[in-house]
């Protein structure tokens, strides 16, 4: 019980005591003497009552405060520093490395023989699983861990399930680039005539084809920067009704935008999408693999909202065999919680890449000395 609550009581006593009359007074008086009295404990008893009320709904705005404040997630976190006004002027990148402490080692990676078949294919794939297995073992791993994009992702889960015994020990992973890539092109959808595309023009940060190219997700390294660009300068418009309200309450501020008008909702879930992309981008480059899972898992409404079957179905086994690990294959999940399912290639903060994307490089290198083209036509090229 409060001090004040105590002080009310208190009172309530002291009145009871007063106003209690000799038995010797007048009737009249003793009449006169209790109905005041008695309106005096009403009143008291009223503000008594109205006390606990405020107290009950105070505790409960502070209980519902601390589960927020406990539910927030560790990028959640950094968001709340990220508005600090000192740090306002950093872009996204150069924030994060400045806050993230990255401890994880610089990774080895490079060519495996070359196929000469069409990679689609189910025997290309399923000789890509084996040979992978052959090489786990030679390295005395217990597990083999494959990722790929989507279109080969599905076709090696389904050999998978179709075989078993051979490959229970295989993880299957998507890679996170063409995750993102095609939330990319998801955004793009959702703000399909909303004006973005002519104030990313007439302001001339971009043309117009690669206005188109940032919409359909295909400029991947253009749309984040573009995303980034706008959010900021969204945030920054917003700064300053942002910056009124208290540290605690900033988690509920969304809400009140969204309760506004149709464009402020709009444009609030525009942010929010935004903000997805964000941390699925901060978790592959962190290395932070329940950041990863989380944001994935975000991302699933939107897949099925704007019809990307493929997506919204074999995203969601990726997402429960990534849930399934820590039972099924512990020594993956371990290596996933400490940073392994993504490639370092330098030294330094917040620098690593997906799979698929560090792939992505190693082709641009060889694509670079024309050695590639046509290699799986010309069996003298293949090493």
């Amino acid at each position: 019980m409060t001090n004040n609550s105590i002080m009310v009581e208190h009172d309530y006593h002291i009145a009871n005591q007063v106003d209690e009359t000799p038995t010797n007074q007048p009737s009249t008086s003793r009449t006169n003497s209790e109905r005041d009295g008695g309106d005096k404990r009403s009143n008291l008893q009223k503000a008594a009552e109205a006390y606990a009320v405020d107290q009950k709904e105070t505790a409960a705005i502070l209980e519902r405060f601390m589960a927020m404040k406990e539910s927030v997630s560790e990028y959640e976190q950094l968001r709340l520093r990220e508005l600090d006004l000192k740090e306002l002027e950093l872009k996204w990148s150069g924030f994060h490395k400045r806050t993230v402490e990255d401890k994880s080692h610089v990774t080895t990676y490079g060519y495996l023989p070359v196929l000469p078949h069409v990679s689609s294919e189910y025997d290309t794939v399923w000789t890509v699983i084996i040979k992978c297995n052959e090489i786990a073992k030679e390295l005395n791993n217990r597990y083999t861990v494959l990722t790929f994009d989507q279109a080969i992702y599905y076709k090696a889960k389904e050999l998978q399930w179709s075989q078993s015994e051979d490959t229970k020990n295989v993880v299957i992973r998507l890679g996170g680039f063409h995750i993102v890539m095609n939330f990319l092109k998801i955004i793009g959808q959702f703000m399909t005539d909303s004006g973005l595309a002519d104030v990313w023009l007439d302001s001339g940060l971009y043309a117009q084809s690669t206005i188109d190219g940032i919409l359909s997700g295909k400029k991947y390294n253009k749309a984040i920067q573009a995303h980034k660009l706008t959010r900021k300068e969204d945030v920054m418009q917003l700064s300053d009704k942002i910056l009124t309200l208290t540290r605690e309450l900033l988690t509920e501020f969304p809400e009140f935008i969204a309760a506004q008008t149709a464009t402020g909702k709009y444009w609030n879930a525009y942010l929010e999408m935004v903000d997805i992309l964000l941390e699925f981008q901060f978790s592959e480059r962190s290395g932070n693999w329940e950041i990863h899972l989380s944001s994935f898992r975000k991302m699933l409404p939107y897949f099925f909202a704007f019809d990307h079957v493929n997506y919204s179905r074999w995203g969601t086994i990726y997402l429960m065999d990534m849930y399934k690990l820590h039972g099924e294959a512990p020594e993956v999940h371990e290596e996933c919680m400490n940073e392994n399912f993504v490639v370092k290639r330098l030294n330094g903060n917040f620098n690593q890449l997906s799979v698929d994307q560090a792939l992505e490089h190693i082709n641009k290198i060889s694509k670079k000395c024309r050695r590639d083209r046509g290699i799986d036509q010309k069996q003298h090229k293949i090493r």
